[in-house]
């Protein structure tokens, strides 16, 4: 059975971390360049990873975001795809899914 108070608090803690996770990417982005030439095509390399690692935490957030929505609205564990019920066991090992395995799959 799944305990949807206990995915509630997980998505928060999640939320709570990824927030501050993308806080530091961004201090870390604001950071001036080298003038050296080749410490500035390395930081620029680094820039790009960064780009990256904050691009799929905020896509990661506003997923979790939803599934706090859903939990709201009672529709945490209706797949959005078939409007069946998402297994219990998908939702914990991936507590902001939005399918099921079978709508997630065809996707």
């Amino acid at each position: 059975m799944l305990d949807i108070a206990k995915a509630k608090t997980q998505l928060e803690e999640s939320l709570r971390e990824l927030g501050a996770r993308v806080e530091g990417i961004e201090a870390d982005l604001r950071v001036p360049h080298s003038a050296d030439w080749p410490d500035r095509a390395t930081e620029i390399e680094d820039d790009d990873m960064l780009d990256a690692l904050e691009d799929s935490a905020i896509k990661e957030i506003r997923d979790i975001r939803a599934a706090l929505l859903r939990i709201e609205a009672g529709t945490y564990d209706i797949c959005r795809g078939c409007g069946g019920k998402i297994d219990p066991k998908r939702l914990v090992a991936l507590p902001y899914a939005a399918e099921c395995i079978q709508c997630a799959e065809a996707g």
